[in-house]
Protein backbone atom coordinates (compact mmCIF):
# COMPACT_ATOMS: atom_id res chain seq x y z
CA UNK A 1 0.00 0.00 0.00
CA UNK A 2 1.39 3.13 -0.80
CA UNK A 3 1.77 5.86 1.97
CA UNK A 4 1.15 9.11 0.69
CA UNK A 5 1.10 11.20 3.64
CA UNK A 6 4.72 9.96 4.65
CA UNK A 7 5.09 10.74 1.08
CA UNK A 8 3.79 13.86 0.78
CA UNK A 9 5.57 15.47 4.11
CA UNK A 10 9.07 14.05 2.64
CA UNK A 11 8.18 15.44 -1.05
CA UNK A 12 7.17 18.83 0.67
CA UNK A 13 10.92 19.08 2.62
CA UNK A 14 12.49 18.17 -0.38
CA UNK A 15 11.05 20.21 -2.02
CA UNK A 16 11.33 23.40 0.19
CA UNK A 17 15.54 22.32 0.34
CA UNK A 18 15.19 22.11 -3.20
CA UNK A 19 13.44 25.66 -3.63
CA UNK A 20 15.63 27.28 -1.44
CA UNK A 21 19.04 26.21 -3.40
CA UNK A 22 17.85 27.47 -6.93
CA UNK A 23 16.97 24.10 -7.64
CA UNK A 24 14.49 24.52 -10.16
CA UNK A 25 13.63 21.55 -12.32
CA UNK A 26 13.83 18.85 -9.10
CA UNK A 27 11.92 21.57 -6.96
CA UNK A 28 9.34 21.70 -10.02
CA UNK A 29 9.05 18.16 -10.65
CA UNK A 30 9.00 17.15 -6.82
CA UNK A 31 6.75 20.44 -5.98
CA UNK A 32 4.05 18.15 -8.88
CA UNK A 33 4.80 14.88 -6.51
CA UNK A 34 3.84 16.64 -3.29
CA UNK A 35 0.71 18.59 -4.46
CA UNK A 36 -0.32 14.58 -5.83
CA UNK A 37 0.71 12.95 -2.43
CA UNK A 38 -1.74 15.06 -0.72
CA UNK A 39 -4.44 14.76 -3.23
CA UNK A 40 -4.24 10.89 -3.50
CA UNK A 41 -4.43 10.62 0.42
CA UNK A 42 -7.11 13.00 0.63
CA UNK A 43 -9.16 11.04 -2.01
CA UNK A 44 -8.39 7.59 -0.07
CA UNK A 45 -10.02 9.15 3.00
CA UNK A 46 -12.88 10.65 1.23
CA UNK A 47 -13.42 7.32 -0.74
CA UNK A 48 -12.49 5.48 2.59
CA UNK A 49 -10.04 3.18 0.70
CA UNK A 50 -6.68 1.55 0.95
CA UNK A 51 -5.55 1.14 -2.77
CA UNK A 52 -6.79 1.78 -6.21
CA UNK A 53 -9.38 -0.40 -7.58
CA UNK A 54 -11.40 -0.71 -4.74
CA UNK A 55 -15.39 0.34 -4.18
CA UNK A 56 -15.76 3.89 -2.85
CA UNK A 57 -17.87 3.83 0.24
CA UNK A 58 -19.28 7.46 -1.06
CA UNK A 59 -19.86 7.10 -4.63
CA UNK A 60 -20.21 2.70 -4.70
CA UNK A 61 -18.38 2.81 -7.76
CA UNK A 62 -14.27 1.64 -8.25
CA UNK A 63 -11.86 4.59 -7.92
CA UNK A 64 -9.13 4.06 -10.61
CA UNK A 65 -5.90 4.82 -10.13
CA UNK A 66 -5.68 8.60 -11.94
CA UNK A 67 -1.92 8.62 -12.28
CA UNK A 68 -0.36 11.92 -12.29
CA UNK A 69 -2.47 14.19 -13.78
CA UNK A 70 -3.80 16.72 -10.70
CA UNK A 71 -7.04 17.76 -12.62
CA UNK A 72 -7.87 14.08 -12.51
CA UNK A 73 -7.36 13.10 -8.61
CA UNK A 74 -9.69 16.69 -8.05
CA UNK A 75 -12.07 15.48 -9.89
CA UNK A 76 -13.07 12.12 -8.25
CA UNK A 77 -12.44 13.62 -4.91
CA UNK A 78 -15.93 14.99 -3.67
CA UNK A 79 -16.54 18.46 -4.52
CA UNK A 80 -13.12 19.10 -5.15
CA UNK A 81 -13.85 19.91 -8.79
CA UNK A 82 -16.35 22.16 -8.32
CA UNK A 83 -14.89 24.33 -5.67
CA UNK A 84 -11.38 23.98 -7.60
CA UNK A 85 -13.55 25.45 -10.80
CA UNK A 86 -15.51 27.85 -8.58
CA UNK A 87 -12.23 29.65 -8.51
CA UNK A 88 -9.50 30.88 -11.90
CA UNK A 89 -6.70 31.30 -9.44
CA UNK A 90 -7.32 27.67 -8.36
CA UNK A 91 -7.77 26.39 -12.02
CA UNK A 92 -4.60 28.45 -13.41
CA UNK A 93 -2.33 27.45 -10.45
CA UNK A 94 -3.21 23.62 -11.14
CA UNK A 95 -2.51 24.00 -14.68
CA UNK A 96 0.86 25.62 -13.88
CA UNK A 97 1.77 23.35 -11.06
CA UNK A 98 0.89 20.11 -13.73
CA UNK A 99 2.73 21.55 -16.63
CA UNK A 100 5.29 23.89 -15.17
CA UNK A 101 6.63 26.20 -18.21
CA UNK A 102 4.60 23.93 -20.44
CA UNK A 103 5.93 20.84 -19.89
CA UNK A 104 4.27 18.00 -16.75
CA UNK A 105 6.08 17.98 -14.33
CA UNK A 106 6.87 14.30 -14.55
CA UNK A 107 8.65 14.81 -17.51
CA UNK A 108 10.32 17.82 -15.96
CA UNK A 109 13.18 14.93 -14.13
CA UNK A 110 14.23 14.42 -18.13
CA UNK A 111 15.12 18.29 -18.81
CA UNK A 112 18.92 19.40 -18.95
CA UNK A 113 18.07 22.74 -19.16
CA UNK A 114 16.17 25.38 -15.95
CA UNK A 115 13.71 27.60 -17.02
CA UNK A 116 13.93 30.76 -16.32
CA UNK A 117 13.68 32.77 -13.29
CA UNK A 118 10.50 34.30 -13.89
CA UNK A 119 8.70 31.13 -15.00
CA UNK A 120 10.19 29.36 -11.73
CA UNK A 121 8.60 31.86 -9.79
CA UNK A 122 5.62 32.01 -11.31
CA UNK A 123 5.40 28.08 -10.39
CA UNK A 124 6.80 28.73 -6.60
CA UNK A 125 3.51 31.00 -6.30
CA UNK A 126 1.47 28.68 -8.05
CA UNK A 127 2.42 25.54 -6.34
CA UNK A 128 2.33 27.43 -2.52
CA UNK A 129 -1.33 28.51 -3.80
CA UNK A 130 -2.30 25.05 -4.55
CA UNK A 131 -0.96 23.80 -1.71
CA UNK A 132 -2.81 26.25 0.51
CA UNK A 133 -6.06 25.33 -1.07
CA UNK A 134 -6.18 22.03 -0.91
CA UNK A 135 -5.02 22.07 2.85
CA UNK A 136 -7.60 24.21 3.51
CA UNK A 137 -10.83 22.46 1.28
CA UNK A 138 -9.40 18.87 3.39
CA UNK A 139 -10.78 20.40 6.05
CA UNK A 140 -14.38 20.09 4.95
CA UNK A 141 -14.56 17.50 2.20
Amino acid sequence: MDDFVTAFFSRWADTRCLWKNGRKIASMHLGGLTIECLLKRICFSYHGITGWNQTSNITRRIIKNPRHRISNIIAITGSLQMRANADPQIMDAIKKVQEPCGRDYIIWRYQGIEPNQNDFDDWYKAYKLLLRWIINQSRTI
